[in-house]
C-alpha cells in the first residue's frame, strides 16, 4: 500500500465521517457524502434490515439502530492480518481487500454483541470517480483486539521514524534520493489537506501525519532497487522495512477509530 492510500484509505474517511454521525455529531446525510468523498457513488450491500444495496445514510441509520457506537479499521497485508477479527475466511476476503470497516457495539445484547465487517470493492471507474460496493459480514469477536492504544501507537511511531533515519541510510536505501526531501514534504502536504470531520483528536491527527511520513519513507526506500546486492542484504532490507511499515498501518488503523477529545 503506498503512502497517499494509506494516508486516507476509503476504510479511513467512512471510519471518521460515520463514527462521527453514530455518536451523534453530524447528521447522516453530511456524514454520507464525506464516506464517499471523490468517489461517485457507494452501494452498501447486506445492511441488517434492507434487502437491497443502500447508501451511506440508509446504512448508518440501521447499523445506528442495531447498536452500533462507532466504528474502526483495520489495514491486513500477507501474512499480517492484525486487527482483523475472524473467521478465517473472513480474515483471508480483508487480506485481499487491503483494508475494511469494523463495527463497535451492536445487538443480541451486551454479553453477545454481533460484529460487522464491511469490505469494499471497486465496481467500476467512471468519469466522476469509483463506484464502490461494500459487503457487510457478520464476524466473531471484537475490532482491533490485541491493537496498541493511541499514546502506545504514538510512542511506536516515534521510535520507527529515527530507525528509519538511522537504518535505512546505513543500508544505502537512500542513497541516490536527492528528490527524498521533496517527496516527502509533497506527503505532509497531502496530510494537511485531509477532509476529515470536525472533532477528530489532535495527537490522532499528528498520528495520522507522521504516519504518513513514515509510510513514504518505506514506500521510496522500496522503490530503491540498487541497495540488496546480495540474499543478506535483501533478507537485511525485508528485516527493516516490513516493521517500519506495519508501524504506520497500525498508527493509521488506531487514529481513525480514536474517540474525539
Amino acid at each position: 500500500m503506498t503512502a497517499p492510500s494509506l494516508l486516507l484509505p476509503r476504510s479511513g474517511r467512512v471510519c471518521a465521517w460515520g463514527s462521527a454521525a453514530l455518536r451523534g455529531q453530524l447528521a447522516w446525510d453530511v456524514a454520507a457524502a464525506g464516506c464517499v468523498g471523490d468517489d461517485a457513488l457507494h452501494r452498501i450491500v447486506g445492511v441488517p434490515g434492507e434487502t437491497g444495496p443502500v447508501g451511506w445514510s440508509v446504512a448508518l441509520g440501521r447499523l445506528r439502530a442495531s447498536g452500533v457506537r462507532g466504528l474502526a479499521v483495520a489495514l491486513p497485508v500477507p501474512g499480517d492480518p492484525a486487527g482483523v477479527p475472524g473467521p478465517p475466511a473472513f480474515v483471508q476476503l480483508a487480506v485481499e481487500a487491503g483494508e475494511v470497516v469494523l463495527t463497535r457495539g451492536g445487538g443480541p445484547g451486551p454479553d453477545t454483541p454481533t460484529s460487522f465487517g464491511l469490505l469494499p470493492s471497486v465496481s467500476s471507474l467512471a468519469e466522476g470517480g469509483a463506484v464502490v460496493r461494500w459487503d457487510v459480514h457478520v464476524v466473531d469477536g471484537l475490532p482491533h483486539a490485541g491493537l496498541p492504544s493511541l499514546a502506545e501507537a504514538d510512542r511506536t511511531l516515534t521510535e520507527s521514524l529515527l530507525v528509519a533515519a538511522s537504518e535505512l541510510e546505513s543500508l544505502g536505501l537512500q542513497r541516490d534520493r536527492a528528490d527524498l526531501a521533496v517527496r516527502l514534504r509533497e506527503f505532509d502536504r497531502a496530510a494537511e489537506r485531509l477532509v476529515l470531520p470536525p472533532g477528530m483528536a489532535p495527537r490522532a491527527l499528528r498520528v495520522l501525519r507522521s504516519a504518513t511520513r513514515l509510510a513514504g519513507i518505506v514506500a521510496l526506500a522500496r522503490q530503491d532497487d540498487g541497495a540488496a546486492v546480495s540474499a543478506a542484504e535483501a533478507d537485511r532490507r525485508i528485516a527493516v522495512l516490513n516493521p517500519l511499515a506495519a508501524a504506520a498501518r497500525t498508527a493509521v488503523a488506531v487514529a481513525f477509530a480514536a474517540e474525539p477529545d
